[in-house]
C-alpha cells in the first residue's frame, strides 16, 4: 500500500466514525422529540380532561349551593322583620278603609290573617318561617305592597 492509501483509509475511517457518531446523536435527538411530542399530546388531553372535570364540578356545586339556598328558612331577624311588616302593612289597610274605632282591632286582625294566608299560599309553606331565606325580599315586597283587591 502506497502512503497515500496508508493516509487515506485512518481518514476514511474516521469520517466514518464521525457520521455514525452524528447518526446515533441525530437518532436519539428525533427519539426525545418524539417523546416529547407524545408528552404533550398527553398533556393537552389531560388539560381537556381537567377542564372538563373542573366544569362539572362548578356545575355541582352551584347546583349543591342552589339547594342549599332555597332549603335555608328565613332566620330570626328576618322572620321578626316580616311579622313587624305584616302587622304594619294591616294597620295601614285598615286605615286606608277608614274602618271605625269600634271595629278596627277586628278589621286589623282579619286583614293580618288574610296577609299570611295569602303569603303561606304564595310560597307553599304551612308556617310563614319556612319560607326560603332567597325569597325574604320578594315576601317582604308581597307584603309592603299587599292590597285587598289581591
Amino acid at each position: 500500500m502506497s502512503i497515500q492509501e496508508q493516509k487515506i483509509i485512518p481518514m476514511l475511517e474516521l469520517s466514518v466514525r464521525n457520521q455514525q457518531e452524528t447518526s446515533n446523536a441525530l437518532s436519539m435527538m428525533l427519539e426525545a422529540v418524539k417523546q416529547m411530542a407524545s408528552a404533550a399530546e398527553q398533556a393537552s388531553l389531560t388539560a381537556q380532561e381537567a377542564r372538563a372535570e373542573a366544569q362539572t364540578a362548578v356545575t355541582e356545586v352551584r347546583e349543591i349551593a342552589d339547594e342549599v339556598r332555597n332549603s335555608v328558612w328565613l332566620f330570626p331577624a328576618e322572620s321578626n322583620e316580616l311579622h313587624d311588616a305584616v302587622r304594619e302593612r294591616s294597620i295601614e289597610l285598615a286605615k286606608m278603609n277608614q274602618v271605625s274605632e269600634e271595629r278596627f282591632t277586628e278589621t286589623v286582625g282579619k286583614i293580618r290573617r288574610r296577609i299570611w294566608s295569602n303569603l303561606k299560599k304564595r310560597y307553599g309553606v304551612a308556617k310563614y318561617i319556612y319560607i326560603p331565606h332567597s325569597q325574604y325580599t320578594d315576601a317582604m315586597d308581597f307584603v309592603q305592597n299587599f292590597s285587598l283587591v289581591d
